[in-house]
């Protein structure tokens, strides 16, 4: 965990480096023989969300949405649960995880939380992400 104010640039470089070299060991297990589950696109999508909150300077101990690396993982974590409930979520589509983790980092940093939340619904719902074997 490393925490890092909005304004010192050095720091938040080193937190993306962090918060993306989790996501690359996301993406190569989702990307072995293993098929992917809703554990690893719920930990792929919370990683994309804040790889995006690093890059945008949102993770921090002042004025940030989120205090630290940690907090964003547990707090998207937690909101991507909802979003595609386990018990739900049986089978994962990955040409569409793909498609949603695409749009997650494509998603600019002036984006407000109701422009993210509308993008998850839209483009990652569970409909799309979980269909019915």
């Amino acid at each position: 965990m490393i925490p890092f104010a909005r304004s010192n640039q050095s720091l938040s470089s080193i937190v993306a480096t962090t918060v993306v070299g989790g996501w690359l060991a996301v993406a190569g297990f989702a990307c072995g023989s293993d098929p992917l589950t809703q554990s690893s696109a719920r930990d792929q999508a919370a990683t994309q969300l804040c790889n995006r909150a690093a890059a945008c300077l949102d993770i921090g101990p002042t004025g940030a949405t989120y205090t630290s690396v940690d907090d964003c993982l547990t707090k998207e974590k937690s909101a991507i649960q909802a979003l595609w409930p386990e018990a739900e979520c049986t089978k994962i589509d990955g040409a569409q995880l793909d498609m949603c983790l695409a749009a997650i980092k494509a998603t600019p940093c002036d984006a407000n939380a109701i422009a993210l939340a509308d993008l998850l619904v839209n483009k990652c719902p569970k409909a799309k992400i979980c269909p019915v074997p």
